[in-house]
């Protein structure tokens, strides 16, 4: 029923796998594993980064290393975010579908979380480095809301 091969498929027919053939794959695995690893580890900064929060009033910015409770007023009332353990996390606020309430702790570097309805955002800054703020890294604006 089916046809049946003679010789297993090696792609270009007559030619096999060579040693050099099997270092440049490697390296090429190597290569894909390595990128993915850079890509989506996200290096947590346990604690030397910084939390900048922005509302309608102003901007704060937090070590990552305090323990503390943030009232931002925005036009809906009070988004209360909490640091602690080095993280940050909107612990309540006045929208409607309360999706902020359930988005996960911040701790990486450019992770951010907002209640876009009270116009509130934290983003976490920094590095390994303690690197500075750039210029511009976190605009949001707030005026149209």
């Amino acid at each position: 029923m089916f046809p049946r091969f003679r010789k297993p498929f090696t792609g270009i027919p007559g030619r096999r796998f060579l040693f050099f053939d099997w270092i440049s794959f490697s390296v090429y695995l190597l290569a894909i594993g390595f990128s993915f690893f850079a890509v989506y580890s996200g290096a947590e900064l346990n604690g030397r980064g910084r939390i900048v929060i922005e509302g309608r009033d102003g901007s704060w910015v937090y070590p990552l290393e305090a323990e503390t409770e943030v009232r931002v007023a925005g036009p809906l009332g009070d988004t209360v975010i909490k640091i602690e353990g080095g993280g940050a996390f909107i612990a309540s606020s006045p929208c409607k579908n309360q999706t902020c309430v359930a988005s996960p702790h911040i701790r990486r570097n450019g992770s951010w979380t907002a209640c876009l309805p009270n116009a509130v955002v934290a983003a976490v800054e920094g590095g390994a480095e303690g690197k500075p703020r750039k210029k511009g890294a976190l605009t949001v604006d707030l005026g149209v809301w």
